[in-house]
């Protein structure tokens, strides 16, 4: 799928700044930093709105002006606010949970980020999803699936319909210091059950996935990826 920036500017609901295409244009690779690449930069944009957790950006959702220009590869995301581009370059800190000002503008940027950079960076392509993960997606690729994403209301729609299905919404897991199980909540998480077969289905970011269910979770993500008119991506 070829991505141009009109597209992205429909998709996104503003105009990108002149002035940041120029200079991503003649700009060195500053990946991933600065990403250069239009179907990633909408990509990342989609997933930032489309966050299972609402308020997952200072107890806010993504800022409706802001366009993430890239990523640290941690977790932490750089921006720019098109409704005032001279502010300089944000940065979002998801451990801090706050959004702060790094660089004056881009030049200074992509000068303090340079070095940092690599020219190896995604070598081969869009990054995959976990090797060790069943997806039920509409793209041809997993990992763009927020282009033509499955919405968490089809999913919840289906999981209401399903008899084999329901909603649990939080995950247990064994606190690492005391011996008790603590419940976490994960939006869009649902689970199938049949006879003896039991398996999470996590919706996120367009897409639904199990990490390496047995047979007949296969079976099942297979007839709901039918439903939603979408395809079957087995784990490998």
């Amino acid at each position: 799928m070829n991505i141009d920036r009109e597209t992205v500017e429909k998709r996104l609901g503003f105009e990108l700044p002149k002035a940041y295409c120029e200079f991503v244009a003649r700009s060195e690779r500053c990946e991933p930093y600065l990403e250069s690449d239009l179907k990633r930069v909408l990509i990342e944009n989609l997933q930032l709105r489309m966050t299972p957790r609402p308020a997952a950006f200072a107890g806010k959702p993504w800022p409706a002006s802001f366009l993430c220009i890239g990523n640290d590869g941690c977790g932490n995301n750089y921006a720019i606010d098109v409704d005032a581009p001279e502010a300089g370059v944000w940065f979002f800190d998801h451990e801090a949970d706050e959004f702060e000002i790094v660089a004056a503008g881009l030049v200074e940027f992509v000068r303090q980020m340079a070095p940092l950079a690599s020219i190896d960076y995604r070598a081969n392509g869009s990054l995959p999803l976990q090797s060790d993960n069943h997806v039920i997606a509409r793209t041809d690729l997993p990992e763009e699936s927020v282009l033509a994403p499955i919405t968490l209301e089809e999913w919840k729609s289906l999981v209401d319909c399903d008899d084999q299905l329901e909603w649990i919404e939080f995950d247990e897991r064994k606190h690492p210091f005391k011996a008790e199980v603590i419940r976490i909540p994960v939006y869009g998480l649902a689970r199938f059950q049949s006879g003896t077969a039991s398996a999470n289905l996590q919706w996120a970011f367009g897409h639904i996935w199990n990490r390496r269910g047995g047979l007949e979770t296969v079976e099942k993500m297979k007839v709901i990826a039918s439903n939603l008119e979408a395809r079957f991506f087995p784990a490998g």
